[in-house]
């Protein structure tokens, strides 16, 4: 069970990060709207939504990594993004 000094500052970093990535989701967002706007055929379209994937993924690991470092810091176990670590946290608590 976290305190609630813990979740504070886990929701604390949680809305410094949306704030922070803000300019980046939208760019990659704009990027896959012209890049769909240009593709002319269904190729260009598969590969738009692979770099979209990409930098979802990319994005999706900063955000892990960012939070991780705070959950360090609280003394919380780290979030490897898999279920199994899930079910883990909530039987520890």
């Amino acid at each position: 069970d976290r305190t609630p000094e813990q979740d504070t500052a886990l929701f604390q970093a949680r809305k410094t990060w949306s704030k922070d990535s803000y300019q980046r989701r939208l760019d990659l967002l704009q990027s896959h709207q012209r890049c769909t706007n240009s593709a002319a055929s269904k190729d260009a379209m598969k590969q738009c939504r692979q770099q979209k994937k990409q930098a979802r993924k990319s994005l999706k690991q900063d955000h892990r990594a960012y939070m991780n470092k705070v959950r360090n810091q609280l003394g919380l176990p780290e979030n490897t993004g898999k279920k199994r670590d899930a079910k883990r946290r909530k039987l520890q608590a």
